[in-house]
């Protein structure tokens, strides 16, 4: 893909939540892993509309001359898309805003908030 259509101009990646406030309602009190189907339709659900945002009629970062994207099952079983995306040359000089995790020592009580059902370790691996 590189060599044909040149570098991406963005890497995006989109996991599921277990805390999705749709997801709980629709499985109750069980974790997602016994109830699969459901929480993994909601995700396919929010990626459409995802998708409708980064390269749809919407496309938030200019218009999208090309993208590609792959679905994983992650540890527990969630979904997870990585996605690159190629712009139009007028639109690669746009300013984006980048979001990073709080620093701990500055937001303690944010970075707990926002990571703890959505950052996973990249050095644990299946058993």
């Amino acid at each position: 893909m590189v060599q044909d259509i040149g570098m991406p101009h963005y890497f995006v990646t989109l996991t599921a939540n277990d805390s999705w406030p749709e997801v709980k309602e629709a499985i109750g009190s069980m974790p997602t892993t016994m109830r699969p189907v459901e929480s993994t339709q909601y995700f396919f659900h929010q990626f459409s509309l995802i998708k409708e945002l980064l390269y749809g009629r919407r496309n938030v970062f200019g218009k999208v001359t090309d993208h590609w994207y792959r679905i994983q099952f992650r540890n527990r079983g969630a979904p997870h898309v990585y996605m690159l995306l190629w712009l139009a040359p007028e639109d690669t000089e746009k300013d984006v805003v980048v979001a990073t995790l709080p620093r701990s020592e500055l937001d303690h009580e944010g970075k707990e908030l926002r990571a703890s059902p959505q950052v996973t370790d990249p050095h644990l691996s299946c058993k």
